[in-house]
């Protein structure tokens, strides 16, 4: 997946189980409010889902990944904070 822009470390951007079956959390920090994304992509980059698109506040946050309805295969999630992303694989079983 081509994207455009500077890769930079965002703090404890963690997925667990993974793989995952049915649901994988997803878990990042910020040190300040803004504005975050959490995309889905497929193996080929297209994406599939936007997870989360609005502001959060400083602190840890987790979200929940529902892994029905996916077809078994890698994926990537894509966190953007701010100007910054981060990118991980994830396997649904």
């Amino acid at each position: 997946m081509e994207v455009e822009g500077a890769t930079l470390q965002i703090s404890d951007f963690e997925i667990y189980p993974n793989p995952g079956a049915n649901h994988s959390t997803i878990a990042f920090e910020v040190e300040a409010e803004i504005e975050v994304a959490l995309a889905l992509y497929n193996a080929q980059g297209k994406g599939i889902q936007t997870l989360s698109q609005r502001s959060y506040g400083p602190g840890k946050h987790k979200l929940e990944l529902n892994g029905k309805g996916l077809a078994p295969g890698n994926y990537i999630l894509k966190l953007t904070k701010g100007d910054t992303f981060e990118t991980k694989k994830i396997t649904i079983k």
